[in-house]
């Protein structure tokens, strides 16, 4: 069974890019954002990775995002600057915060709760419904005894 069909969208030493093509090679690569949503797959997936982290968050036009609507791709955007239909404020550093996992669907090994170090991390705030991961200051080691 093949995996997921995914087009990215960053430069080639994108870390998170390399990493994942050790163990997934031969996913396509452009550096153009239009092109990537052109060339996935109806149904497939395009990952905008954050070349200008942390100085700058990353930009799509909101035609794109419209245009992935249209072929029912899944958009991963890494640190957007914007998104339709979001209220993004300006990026910040975090300091006491640690990442968590807020609810079920990461496997067993990341059970909600779970904490994870995101090290000098730079964010941006928004609202989500059902978010897979916060940032927020939590007690615990490795996992947020008193919750969120």
């Amino acid at each position: 069974m093949a995996g997921p069909k995914v087009v990215f969208s960053c430069r080639p030493d994108n870390d998170l890019y390399t990493v994942l093509m050790r163990s997934h090679p031969g996913c396509p690569l452009v550096a153009d954002v239009t092109e990537a949503i052109e060339r996935a797959e109806s149904g497939s997936a395009v990952m905008v990775l954050a070349d200008g982290y942390p100085d700058r968050p990353t930009r799509i036009a909101p035609a794109l995002f419209e245009r992935a609507r249209e072929k029912n791709l899944t958009l991963y955007v890494e640190y957007p600057e914007a998104v339709p239909g979001l209220s993004i404020a300006p990026p910040k550093r975090s300091v006491w915060e640690r990442l968590v996992v807020s609810r079920e669907g990461l496997g067993d090994l990341l059970p909600p709760m779970r904490i994870l170090g995101a090290h000098d991390c730079r964010y941006v705030i928004t609202t989500a419904s059902d978010p897979i991961l916060v940032l927020a200051r939590v007690a615990g080691f490795d996992t947020a005894v008193f919750g969120l």
